[in-house]
Parts: structure tokens; sequence; C-alpha cells
């Protein structure tokens, strides 16, 4: 989803800016901080950050793999409900930030809303995702409220936070 960026920036739509995206596939708030994790997102964006220590600004965006997939994976495992593990998803945000973005201005953006209905599981191309029966309502929610958990983290540590959820979701269905 956010290679997004770097196509703005290629077509000069980030004129004044200097706009370096790093998309990590697979990257979850949860694993952040867990330089094992399958994605290794912790090292890539560290070594990111390193790469232009004159860039004053971060911006990050989390959570879809999350709540479409990985939580109720956990949650299954551990014999909790994905929703459970929410908070430890941002509170995994706001460490990496401090830790390693604490220097910088912080854009929270707000993870964009599961876009792969019910009938299309059997043709993810990413093979984790491939026949994974959690309805879209249910991740449309879950991935609602960890929003609603990162927009608190943001007004707390008084970091931006954008999210275009209103703009894309359908106000008939409350889905995308």
């Amino acid at each position: 989803h956010t290679g997004v960026f770097e196509e703005m920036f290629d077509k000069g739509l980030f004129d004044k800016h200097f706009v370096n995206c790093e998309t990590v596939g697979s990257a979850t708030a949860y694993g952040l901080n867990n330089e094992q994790s399958s994605s290794k997102a912790n090292v890539h964006f560290r070594k990111a950050i390193k790469r232009f220590p004159y860039c004053e600004t971060i911006a990050i965006m989390l959570g879809e793999v999350d709540c479409s997939m990985a939580l109720w994976m956990i949650a299954e495992k551990k014999r909790l409900q994905a929703n459970d593990l929410l908070s430890y998803c941002v509170d995994q945000v706001a460490l990496f930030l401090k830790q390693y973005a604490a220097d910088k201005k912080i854009i929270i953006l707000g993870a964009p809303l599961p876009s792969v209905f019910d009938d299309q599981t059997d043709q993810q191309i990413f093979l984790p995702r491939r026949g994974r029966q959690y309805p879209l309502a249910e991740r449309t929610r879950l991935l609602l409220s960890f929003n609603l958990l990162l927009s608190d983290l943001a007004k707390k540590n008084h970091y931006d936070y954008i999210d275009i959820t209103e703009a894309i979701m359908d106000k008939s269905t409350g889905l995308v």
C-alpha cells in the first residue's frame, strides 16, 4: 500500500520533498520490534532511517497485514481474540518510533481498509493469506479499532495522523 507514495514522488507530486518509500511486504505492527520476524521489517526500517539521516519526517503505515491475517492466526495459537492483541501492536509502533525516530517529525498513517472480499481468499498471491477465512466485516472492524488506537497514540505524542478510511468506506455496507 505504501508504494502509492513512491509513485506520487516519481510523478513529481512531492516536488519540494524527498520521499524514500521503504516498503516491506508482510510487515506487521505486531512484529515490528522483532529482528527475527519473517519480514525483517525492523532491520529494513532502521537501515532506511540511518541511510537518510537528513530526512526530518518519518511517516509510518502498518496494520493491514495484522488486521487481515496475522493477528487472527496469532490469536488462534494463544487462545485469544484478535482484538486482544491490538494494544500490543500499537505499543510496538510507539516503541519503534521512540527508539529510532525520536528526533524526527512523525506522521502515522491509518492502515488502509481490507480490500480482499470473502470470495477472493483463494486468489491471494501471498500464500499465507490464501484460503484464510476471516470475514471481511470482522477484518474491517478490527482494523477500525486498530486505527482508533493509532489515532490516540498520535494525539498523546503530538504526532500527525492521517486516515483515509472515511473517503474509501462504503457508507451503506461499512466496508471498502
